[in-house]
């Protein structure tokens, strides 16, 4: 069973993924399905999944394999972040 996190240990884990894309200023952290208060400066406030909001990037990845047959440069848009993805050097960028 993994040790829960604490709320500081929570944001820490997103600001590692998200950078300052989001406000984490509102999160109180129980549990992974519990819902946090996220906000950013485009979509204001909303109710999230810790779990899912963290692991966005996994998304963003299978995303990848999934369209990796286009062969060119295309835009990914998952969860509030636009990912511009190169497909010839397999580079995800979060702009």
């Amino acid at each position: 069973m993994a040790l829960k996190l604490t709320t500081e240990q929570w944001i820490t884990k997103a600001l590692a993924i998200h950078g300052k894309k989001y406000n984490y200023s509102l999160v109180n952290y129980k549990d992974a399905k519990t819902p946090v208060v996220v906000s950013c400066k485009d979509h204001g406030e909303w109710n999230c999944n810790p779990s899912n909001h963290v692991n966005r990037a996994m998304l963003a990845v299978a995303l990848l394999v999934v369209a990796r047959s286009l062969k060119h440069q295309t835009t990914l848009y998952v969860m509030h972040v636009t990912y511009t993805v190169i497909f010839t050097t397999m580079q995800i960028q979060s702009i």
